[in-house]
């Protein structure tokens, strides 16, 4: 499949202890379908150019960051997986529990929103909970 521009709506909310913050952003994102494996490309101040992977048969989703201090985050919900932090100070470890995967689709089979939770833990201790809500928009 060629590549198709589409507009990418997030909503992120993120609880770390007591304390939630709602993001809220738009995207001019570039779409393509591969051997049934979705990509959406788009480009952000702060993190740089960004590739979303999603593998709908496997369950996993991708997460590629160009300028971030994480470069990449695979997310699975058949198991846990790790998040590698670099900072000037040294790396942190971050265990990754993916608790929602999910997809839908339109009636010609193009993705139209994919939503993510997950938790982070470091040590066993809860870091924060994380909410992603992507809608594409043709």
């Amino acid at each position: 499949m060629e590549n198709k521009t589409v507009q990418l709506q997030l909503r992120s909310s993120i609880q770390q202890q007591h304390d939630t913050d709602v993001i809220e952003k738009k995207y001019e994102a570039t779409y393509h379908l591969v051997n049934g494996v979705h990509y959406f490309r788009f480009e952000d101040d702060e993190t740089g150019k960004n590739t979303v992977k999603i593998d709908v048969k496997q369950k996993v989703m991708t997460f590629l960051w160009e300028k971030h201090a994480i470069k990449r985050v695979v997310f699975s919900q058949q198991d846990d997986t790790q998040m590698h932090y670099h900072l000037p100070q040294g790396m942190m470890v971050f265990d990754v529990q993916t608790t929602k995967l999910d997809y839908l689709f339109n009636e010609q089979g193009d993705m139209i929103a994919f939503h993510l939770h997950y938790k982070l833990k470091q040590d066993n201790q809860l870091f924060g909970r994380y909410r992603l809500q992507y809608t594409v928009q043709n």
